[in-house]
Formats: C-alpha cells, structure tokens, sequence
C-alpha cells in the first residue's frame, strides 16, 4: 500500500464545524513563511498533497476530518459568510486551499 501524502492543519471550532459540514470548501492561509514551508521545498516547488487532515485545536485526542486535497491557488480579496455565522474577510493575497470530498473523520463527540 502507497502512503498517502498528507498535509495537516489545524482549526478553531468555528471553520472546523462548517467544513466537516462540506459548506466551506476552500481553506485560507498567509502567505508567510510558516506556512510556505508547509506547501514547498526548499527549491520552490510545490509539495504534493493527496489530502488535508485538519484538527480542531491541538492534540491527538482532538476531533479530525480528512478530506482530499484539489489543489492551491492564490486569492485576492475574500468576503464570505457561512451558516455558522463564520466570516472569512480579507484583502490582498492569501493560500486557497482547495478541499474535496471528506474520507474520514474521527474523534467525533
């Protein structure tokens, strides 16, 4: 079996529980050095991701969703509001990560 190559971030409650809802379906990231080294090597280019494991907060006892992973991009100017009254809001230039379909979820109460 191959592994799956995966990329894992964590969330506050708000975006987690519209996300494992399938309502948002694009992850917003800065476009920063943290989170560069997240998404590239070291000579630039891109890391390959077959999916995105994200966390509510911190520690393996925390709830996660997998989902796959359907690319990155850069976005300009966001305003959004989700049924959760989440707002995402942003001007300039940020990482879109696209997300897919959810494969796996654990750790649920």
């Amino acid at each position: 079996m191959i592994a799956k190559r995966m990329l894992q971030l964590n969330l506050k409650s708000l975006p987690f529980n519209v996300m494992l809802t399938g309502e948002k379906k694009v992850e917003y990231r800065d476009i920063k050095k943290w989170m560069n080294t997240r998404l590239f090597h070291k000579d630039g280019s891109p890391k390959q991701f077959d999916e995105v494991r994200f966390t509510l907060g911190y520690g393996s006892s925390q709830p996660y969703f997998i989902c796959k992973f359907s690319g990155l991009k850069k976005v300009r100017n966001v305003s959004k509001k989700y049924t959760n009254g989440l707002e995402v809001r942003f001007k300039g230039l940020r990482w879109a990560i696209r997300l897919g379909k959810i494969t796996k979820t654990g750790n649920i109460k």
